[in-house]
């Protein structure tokens, strides 16, 4: 989308421009703070997540949301099942398509064409990733990438190949937006709805529901006007939501190929793809803009601000005229100084008080995490111990509790950007400094290591078994004899004898079967008793993990956060010591040369008055941006996105407004 793009082009420039004014004044530690902003916006990227249950279409809609209309298709499709990592696609002048190998001989990155990504990236043509690939990232010169996109595209899930499903929940959490794809020719199942609801726990993490939203593909199969209405009311019941509250935007990627291939309007329009595309952008209106731009605008503001408070502290003096005025505006200045000294004094004061707030959040999360693993378990006792695809290949199971765990650490990981932000929120209000540039890094997602699960631990076959198949072969057989020879005593022409045979036979087919009825249950419960036991490791492990994680991440915040209040100081002391030698100079000055000092200061103040007028500028159209794009969906049909409310992102240069979903 160009407003997305020109708007980030336009905060980009702006920082140079601040950038290169901080050098020229000398503000070191200004410069830097604007650089390190700057740079990290450069790199950043909305990042959208495709998901969907197995054959679904979401390769094929990715395709054609790509406009991509090579032989072979970008994108494995059909028959072709992408191996356990997920692939990200982003702009690049040419197309290129790296494959990240887990290998020995030290040449991990591998370079492969449209066929090599199907040696590589597909169940055909790398069974169970015996090749070890990682990862799979692509470029290429799609227009909808190119504002800085990365589309995330994942396994699909509930196919035949369940440890797919570990890297396609691992994604959930960290995404800006989450796409799930459904099929309008299939009926939503209980699994769809679960994956719905992991998908909606994802976002519900940090807070913006309204960055997940629903695509019904094949709909020029016609007919699909039933289904969406059906398809909407069960997602309402799985979300506990109300049904106008959820986006469900109608494709096909069918139709918008023959568009592509033959200009046909009709085929567009059925193809619906500027639909999803304006959902995409409403998605990632709750979120990824918030998340990418506003840190941008509150950094560019904060160093715009240092920069201009030496020279309108001086300014002001100047066009007083009176030494009241400057020795006011001075000692207000040491006194600013002084508390700053204050600060770096009480340092120590400062990190115990930070490391208590710290240590409050590393207790919550994990009490959160250890909630969220015990459901995990709480679900294989209930469910997953109950499916006989579990029972006969336990791996799937071990595969699937991994998947569980990854999408656990993925929230946790969310929840704690947030409580950290809150943290920083807090200390920048009693220490007056413009704090909100750390940010925990990511817990990794537990394994299952070497865990090999056997099936059932013992001796499969006891002796015995076939002893209680004769037992109650026998009793059947007997009960069936003597209950026939009553009914052929009273059954004309039937007889006692003939009686007697007949219902032998049934009553030992009967007695066979429960026996066979019998036995089939105590094997089920014996494999439920021995998967539980050979699980428990697992268990312990992921457990073990998380909790370390969970320690390991906040106790590295710490250390950012404090680094990152040093820092804050030394931009503010830097500032004011400018600002007070600018005054003292002031107060020397001559009547004739006073004016034209202030001349000179209006002079370097004008850029940077214009830089701030030009980072509001962003701002104002930045929210103008999120609000268009979350009506133009409401607006359009693809089903009741609601507008986000206005929220405060707090810097201490002042508080940047964001449209964000906090229902």
């Amino acid at each position: 989308m160009d407003d997305y793009e020109a708007i980030r082009s336009g905060i980009l420039e702006t920082f140079e421009r601040a950038v290169d004014a901080a050098g020229r004044d000398g503000a070191e530690a200004t410069r830097r703070s604007l650089a390190e902003a700057r740079d990290i916006l450069a790199a950043d990227r909305l990042r959208p997540v495709v998901l969907g249950e197995f054959k679904a279409g979401k390769s094929s809609l990715l395709n054609a949301l790509l406009d991509d209309t090579g032989e072979p298709p970008l994108l494995p499709e059909a028959e072709e099942i992408a191996t356990s990592v997920a692939a990200s696609v982003s702009y690049g002048d040419q197309e290129t398509i790296e494959i990240l190998r887990d290998t020995d001989d030290g040449t991990p990155g591998l370079r492969v064409d449209r066929r090599g990504l199907r040696e590589h990236g597909t169940e055909h043509g790398n069974p169970e990733n015996r090749r070890g690939v990682l990862s799979v990232h692509i470029r290429t010169p799609s227009p909808l990438l190119r504002p800085g996109l990365t589309l995330v595209d994942t396994p699909g899930l509930g196919g035949p190949y369940l440890g797919h499903n570990a890297a396609t929940l691992a994604a959930l959490p960290g995404a800006d937006a989450v796409m799930l794809v459904l099929d309008s020719s299939q009926p939503v199942l209980r699994s769809h709805l679960e994956t719905v609801r992991r998908a909606a726990s994802a976002v519900s993490a940090t807070d913006t529901p309204g960055a997940l939203f629903f695509v019904l593909t094949k709909t020029d199969l016609g007919g699909y006007g039933e289904v969406l209405a059906d398809t909407r009311a069960k997602l309402a019941g799985a979300l506990g939501r109300p049904a106008a509250e959820i986006t469900v935007v109608p494709v096909s990627a069918r139709a918008h190929r023959d568009f592509l291939a033959h200009g046909d309007e009709e085929d567009r329009a059925a193809g619906n793809l500027a639909g999803l595309t304006d959902a995409l952008w409403a998605a990632l209106c709750h979120r990824g803009v918030p998340r990418v731009l506003g840190g941008a605008l509150d950094s560019l503001d904060r160093g715009v601000r240092a920069l201009l408070a030496p020279l309108e502290g001086q300014t002001e003096a100047l066009e007083d005229g009176t030494r009241r005025t400057v020795g006011e505006l001075r000692r207000r200045a040491l006194e600013h100084q002084a508390r700053l000294a204050e600060l770096r004094k009480g340092r120590a004061q400062r990190r115990v008080a930070l490391r208590r707030r710290i240590d409050t959040v590393q207790e919550e999360l994990r009490r959160d995490a250890e909630e969220r693993h015990a459901r995990i378990w709480d679900r294989f006792e209930s469910h997953y111990l109950e499916e006989d695809a579990y029972l006969t290949d336990p791996q799937r199971l071990v595969a699937q509790l991994t998947a569980d765990a990854a999408q656990v650490v993925g929230e946790i990981n969310a929840r704690a950007g947030t409580a950290t932000a809150a943290v920083l929120v807090r200390t920048a209000a009693e220490t007056g400094l413009a704090m909100g540039s750390s940010r925990p890094t990511e817990m990794a997602a537990p394994t299952s290591g070497d865990l090999v699960v056997r099936g059932r631990l013992g001796e499969k076959h006891r002796s015995g078994r076939l002893k209680r198949r004769l037992r109650d072969l026998s009793f059947g057989g007997s009960m069936g004899t003597t209950t026939g020879a009553l009914i052929g005593s009273v059954v004309p022409g039937l007889g006692t004898a003939v009686g007697a045979a007949v219902g032998g036979l049934v009553g030992m087919a009967a007695g066979w079967a429960s026996a066979g009825r019998d036995l089939r249950n105590e094997d089920r419960r014996l494999d439920r008793s021995s998967l539980r036991t050979q699980l428990q490791p697992l268990k312990r492990r992921q457990a073990a993990h998380i909790s370390a994680s969970v320690k390991d991440i906040c106790e590295e915040f710490r250390e950012q956060a404090e680094q990152e209040m040093e820092e804050r100081i030394e931009q503010e002391r830097e500032a004011n010591q400018r600002l007070v030698a600018a005054l003292k100079d002031t107060e020397d000055l001559t009547t004739a040369t006073a004016g034209t000092r202030l001349a000179e200061l209006r002079e370097r103040t004008r850029p940077l008055q214009e830089l701030r007028t030009r980072t509001a500028e962003l701002e104002a159209r930045t929210q103008a941006f999120t609000a268009a794009a979350v009506d133009r969906t409401a607006g359009g049909g693809a089903a009741g996105a609601r507008k986000p409310e206005p929220v405060t992102v707090p810097g201490a240069a002042g508080d940047i407004s964001w449209a964000e979903d906090r229902t």
